[in-house]
């Protein structure tokens, strides 16, 4: 890589840099499975997932869910991910590519929905390779939009 002191790369961190898709399709399962949904299957998954995560619920059951059901279901993707999260690492391919951009001198953060104090120790346990990230965080909840996303990244070198 040539020298990039003034170029910015924002990585996705779910699915790209965390290699979790086992993680992720298990938890959306175990949530549909609170109200009685079918399962999912990965391609399944892969067609119909948007953001904000209501409306992919919105796709797979004809209606966005309702208050009750998204917290039950947020609360069990969750509950369901932290658990099995750790058998999860970094995507084949990443350290190199994360190594290099930084070598290269550019800047690098992480963006994900994942909760923020799950995500930080969570990547902090992955070494300097990676940057401090700012993840989903309740107490910053979009106007209007009880407990949704919210997408930030931290610059970091």
């Amino acid at each position: 890589m040539g020298t990039h002191t003034d170029a910015h790369i924002v990585w996705d961190w779910n699915g790209t840099l965390f290699h979790d898709v086992d993680a992720i399709i298990g938890a959306t399962n175990a949530a549909f499975a609170e109200l009685g949904l079918e399962p999912i299957t990965l391609e399944r998954y892969r067609e119909l997932y948007c953001v904000p995560v209501p409306r992919f619920y919105e796709r797979l059951m004809g209606r966005l869910p309702s208050g009750a059901e998204w917290e039950l279901m947020d609360a069990t993707f969750h509950r369901y991910y932290t658990e099995h999260r750790v058998r999860c690492g970094l995507a084949e391919g990443a350290v190199e590519l994360l190594t290099g951009w930084s070598s290269a001198g550019g800047s690098q953060s992480i963006l994900s929905m994942y909760g923020h104090d799950d995500l930080v120790p969570l990547v902090r346990g992955f070494g300097h390779r990676v940057a401090l990230p700012t993840g989903r965080r309740a107490d910053r909840p979009r106007p209007g939009a009880a407990r949704r996303s919210t997408w930030c990244a931290t610059s970091a070198r």
